[in-house]
C-alpha cells in the first residue's frame, strides 16, 4: 500500500471508530422517556453488580427494601406500590419465601388477606443491601451538588405525585420492552 493510501485508509478508520463512538442523540435528549430509559440502562448495568455481590436478584431488591420499611404490608398493595402485575409478584415472593427471606402472616382482621414481612434472614439480607444501596446511589448521583440533589429529588417527587393522583390501585404499567 502507498504512503497516500495507507494515510487514508487510516484516518477513514479514524472517523468510522469516532462515529461509531459519539451518538448524536439530538432533540431526544430532552425528550424525558428517552432521558429515563437511557439513565435506567446504565443503572441496571452497574446495579447488577451490587446485586451479584449481595446476592440478590434485581427485582427482589425492591421488594426486600419495601418488606422492611412496611412489616406486614398485604400482598396487593406490595403489588400497587411496585407496579407489578401479580403473577410477577407471585414468582419473587416465592422465590424469596423458598430462600427463607419472608413469611406470611393471615391478617388478624380479614383471615382471607395475609401479609408479609422479612425473616431474621430477610432482615440481614436488608443491612447489607441498604449499605449498597446508598454506595450506589452516591456513585450515581455524584456529579451532582447537594442542592442538585435536593431539587432532582424534588422534581421527581412532583412528577411522581402527578401519576399517583391520576392513577388507580391496581394499575400497573406496561412491561417493560428491555
Amino acid at each position: 500500500m502507498s504512503g497516500t493510501s495507507a494515510t487514508r485508509a487510516s484516518s477513514e478508520t479514524r472517523v468510522a471508530s469516532e462515529a461509531e463512538r459519539q451518538v448524536n442523540y439530538g432533540f431526544l435528549r430532552s425528550n424525558f422517556p428517552f432521558s429515563i430509559r437511557l439513565l435506567r440502562g446504565f443503572v441496571r448495568r452497574e446495579s447488577q453488580r451490587i446485586f451479584d455481590e449481595v446476592g440478590i436478584l434485581p427485582g427482589d431488591a425492591s421488594v426486600v427494601a419495601i418488606l422492611a420499611l412496611n412489616p406486614g404490608i398485604t400482598q396487593t398493595k406490595l403489588c400497587d406500590s411496585l407496579l407489578l402485575k401479580k403473577s410477577q409478584l407471585a414468582v419473587i415472593l416465592r422465590g424469596m419465601s423458598e430462600q427463607g427471606l419472608l413469611v406470611r402472616k393471615e391478617s388478624a382482621e380479614d383471615r382471607r388477606i395475609n401479609t408479609l414481612r422479612l425473616t431474621k434472614k430477610g432482615e440481614k439480607l436488608w443491612e447489607k443491601l441498604r449499605e449498597r444501596i446508598d454506595q450506589h446511589n452516591e456513585l450515581i448521583l455524584s456529579p451532582l451538588s447537594d442542592g442538585e440533589r435536593r431539587a432532582l429529588n424534588q422534581l421527581f417527587d412532583k412528577i411522581i405525585g402527578g401519576f399517583e393522583t391520576r392513577s388507580m390501585p391496581g394499575d400497573v404499567a406496561a412491561p417493560d420492552a428491555d
